[in-house]
């Protein structure tokens, strides 16, 4: 994986998080980076507080796919496409209504 499809998925990824806790109660944005000595497996785990608990976590991947004003919807579906493209890497998106 070259390094600036590296920065796209994080740069999402933490402006989404980002975004999403500012507009929460909470406001918790926390990164963890792990390691599985087992497995030789890196893990980066991003989890954020959110008020819309009704998103479609499918859904948000595709094209032109956004709740933001002004945006396009780019930004995860660009994630999906260098995820398609690269097998050692992988995403997990979820809720959490705890």
């Amino acid at each position: 994986m070259q390094n600036s499809d590296l920065c796209v998925i994080f740069s999402n990824a933490l402006d989404n998080a980002i975004e999403a806790a500012s507009d929460s109660n909470e406001k918790i944005v926390k990164i963890m980076f792990r390691d599985s000595s087992k497995s030789c497996v890196q893990i980066i785990q991003i989890e954020n507080s959110y008020t819309n608990k009704s998103v479609n976590t499918k859904l948000i991947f595709e094209k032109g796919v956004t709740e933001k004003e002004n945006h396009q919807g780019m930004g995860l579906w660009e994630v999906r496409k260098i995820l398609k493209h690269n097998n050692n890497i992988n995403l997990i998106t979820e809720n959490n209504d705890e």
